[in-house]
């Protein structure tokens, strides 16, 4: 399979999606029912790695996808991180960014791109990490 979608972490909070050739939007599309299947196994928030440094190009129709992602992504899915920062994906990952947040007013989940696992870790552990005194408190 042209994408792989697997828990990232023995907790089972992190989902790792890992884009491993050419993919096609049918490829997307059954990820993407994978994942759901992952998240409804959850029973705290998760955060998911899109792991693009295989890929080498994106298809066609990009945003018209993208709107789709937005609106179907998983109510327990937290902070998403991208990893893989090549000038196609990140002029890319800067305009779904856009589109996401004028759609969301960016309140549902937090995005971002970066080059390295370990980016990607940090950032989980900061969002945690506000889950956590968040929860505390209410």
């Amino acid at each position: 399979m042209p994408i792989a979608v697997n828990w990232d972490n023995e907790e089972k909070t992190i989902i790792r999606w890992q884009f491993l050739a050419k993919w096609t939007w049918d490829d997307y599309y059954g990820a993407l029912q994978n994942s759901r299947k992952l998240t409804q196994q959850a029973t705290t928030m998760i955060d998911v790695i899109v792991d693009m440094r295989a890929s080498k190009s994106l298809p066609s129709h990009l945003f018209t996808h993208a709107q789709n992602a937005i609106q179907t992504t998983s109510l327990n899915v937290g902070t998403i991180v991208v990893i893989g920062v090549t000038p196609l994906l990140r002029f890319a990952f800067n305009t779904f960014k856009r589109l996401y947040d004028a759609t969301t007013g960016g309140s549902r989940h937090e995005l971002y791109l970066v080059a390295h696992d370990a980016n990607a870790y940090k950032i989980f552990a900061k969002a945690q990490a506000r889950r956590e005194q968040s929860s505390t408190r209410g």
